[in-house]
């Protein structure tokens, strides 16, 4: 197996931490980089014996698509059987590899399995969902080892045999971040593959920003670009063929629920609906990509 993280700019304690409890769970690791400045990643690499860790610099942000299937390829290229995609702000339980592992193997046409995950920041784990007619069905684990069926699961932790990818295709890289794993796991399922979490395989995770609370739910606040990616992703992924219309019904509607808890909650408030308003546009508009800046025509 080999283990593919995903960097831009990390943090070098938080991340040689991260690897610290990652790096002995597989057979390799490689750190696929976005863009980070100096050398910092290659010294990480020494540490470790073996070269059991490598570095893959891509020379740019190119995107977390982009750098995710750099990985699966290398994965492929090793002769893994399966490859786990991880972000740089995540930390893996010591046993959350083995768990899905496990877990994949015990189950037919698995396209990925995922981990119960937790913000340090928040009270309480992210529940796995499933979109059920109109409805989300939010299952929060309860210390068993469950498995439960669920239309995706996050990229960070997400363990996926390269046979599903020889099924499903690679990610989908012109919409760059965001929606990504989203997209990945309905067409998974549009092949008839599906996608389950793993109660007893936890992990901590940082999700956007900060937190911003309305009406009892607690939502990952974010910085206005990666608002852009969101709202235009969301209209693009509305556009597909493959995502079923309930879905794209409450995902639009989750939307719509985002907007108002900004326009409430968040100062200032100008240039967060500035890039919403460029996202919708250049979703509607079918644009893909890294975001240019459309508020100037560039």
């Amino acid at each position: 197996m080999v283990a593919v993280v995903v960097t831009h700019q990390p943090e070098p304690d938080a991340l040689q931490g991260m690897l610290r409890v990652l790096v002995p769970q597989v057979h390799e690791t490689w750190i696929v980089d976005n863009g980070s400045p100096g050398s910092t990643l290659e010294t990480m690499a020494d540490a470790f014996p073996g070269s059991r860790l490598h570095v893959r610099r891509l020379g740019g942000n190119l995107g977390v698509a982009h750098a995710h299937n750099q990985g699966i390829r290398i994965a492929r290229a090793q002769g893994a059987s399966h490859v786990l995609l991880m972000d740089q702000d995540s930390v893996p339980a010591p046993d959350m590899v083995q768990r899905l592992l496990e877990a994949c193997e015990a189950l037919d046409d698995v396209a990925s399995v995922g981990p119960y995950y937790s913000d340090p920041r928040l009270p309480t784990h992210t529940p796995f969902m499933q979109v059920r007619g109109l409805r989300i069905r939010r299952w929060y684990c309860r210390g068993d080892d469950s498995v439960l069926p669920v239309d995706h699961v996050i990229s960070s932790g997400c363990l996926i045999p390269l046979s599903a990818i020889d099924v499903v295709g690679e990610m989908r890289e012109d919409l760059f971040i965001d929606a990504v794993d989203i997209e990945w796991g309905l067409r998974a399922m549009h092949h008839g593959l599906r996608n389950y979490g793993v109660c007893r395989a936890t992990m901590h995770h940082s999700l956007g920003d900060a937190s911003l609370k309305m009406f009892g739910r607690t939502v990952s606040r974010h910085s206005p670009v990666r608002l852009y990616y969101q709202f235009r992703n969301a209209i693009l992924l509305c556009r597909e063929a493959h995502v079923p219309l309930n879905w794209k019904l409450v995902y639009l509607r989750q939307m719509l629920l985002r907007y108002a808890l900004y326009v409430w909650r968040v100062r200032p408030l100008r240039p967060h609906l500035a890039m919403i308003h460029a996202g919708v546009r250049d979703g509607i508009r079918g644009v893909t990509g890294a975001y240019r800046d459309t508020l100037r025509g560039g």
